[in-house]
């Protein structure tokens, strides 16, 4: 005979049951995930993927079209012949793609889609958001020769889309390449020529100026010359006006005596 203990637990364990399976039933409902149906993306990284996580947003050209499903070492999803190269230091990032530009497509018209977009340069860069430091990913289209496609080996399992650089790992970058080449300038060499040119050029200047004094005063005395030769001129044409003989003979000539005529 069944006690009642027995009795008990079986409607204990009815009633639990079945309120498991209605909470998992409105979750699964209320979130439509048990139709919703989904692609899977893949892309590798040769820079740090600090701040992304599983499950951060996957955005194109600013909307949300699904999320980070796996983070992880490409070595762990391929085998990579070429182990000594920067293969096996890409990050695998795998994301889950929910909307309609890649579900509505079929196979291949995806990949037709896909390897239109990524000839035109759609590639999926790593972005901040906001000063939290956690990071998105943005799949939008950069210049296709400055983005190439990372170097790989193998297959890929899934859609395959290339990564771009983050602005900020070029920004650093170019710190980075900009400090080096200021540590190849000889800046003491550089500072010891530049002392030197000062000099140059001050002693040029008072150079200049003992120079162009000199020729001051040299016009200063011409001028003085014409001045004084303009004032000759004009005494001489005074007295030839008023004595021509005098600056034919020096002087006005004799007397005439009439008793020597």
């Amino acid at each position: 005979m069944e006690t009642q203990e027995s009795r008990y637990f079986r409607i204990g364990s009815f009633v639990i049951i079945g309120l498991v399976l209605l909470v998992t039933g409105i979750l699964i409902l209320g979130s439509g995930k048990l139709f919703q149906k989904t692609a899977y993306i893949e892309t590798y990284f040769n820079e740090s993927v600090q701040g992304l996580s599983l499950g951060s947003p996957v955005k194109y050209r600013g909307l949300d079209i699904g999320h980070v499903k796996d983070i992880t070492f490409v070595n762990e999803i391929y085998e990579t012949k070429h182990f000594d190269k920067a293969y096996s230091r890409y990050i695998y990032v795998g994301m889950e793609i929910t909307s309609s530009f890649l579900i509505k497509s079929t196979e291949e018209g995806k990949n037709q889609l896909l390897n239109k977009y990524i000839k035109d340069g759609l590639r999926i860069k790593l972005a901040q958001q906001g000063l939290t430091g956690n990071a998105y990913l943005e799949l939008n289209f950069e210049n296709p020769k400055k983005s190439p496609p990372l170097p790989i080996d193998w297959a890929p399992e899934h859609f395959y889309i290339p990564s771009a650089t983050s602005t900020l790992t070029r920004f650093s970058d170019n710190v980075q390449y900009i400090l080096d080449e200021l540590k190849q300038v000889p800046f003491k060499k550089l500072f010891s020529s530049v002392d030197k040119l000062t000099q140059s050029s001050r002693q040029a200047v008072r150079k200049s100026n003992l120079l162009l004094n000199r020729l001051s005063q040299q016009l200063a005395d011409t001028v003085n010359n014409l001045n004084n030769m303009s004032g000759n001129l004009r005494e001489l044409s005074e007295q030839a006006k008023h004595f021509p003989s005098q600056i034919l003979f020096g002087a006005p000539p004799p007397k005439l005596d009439p008793n020597t005529l």
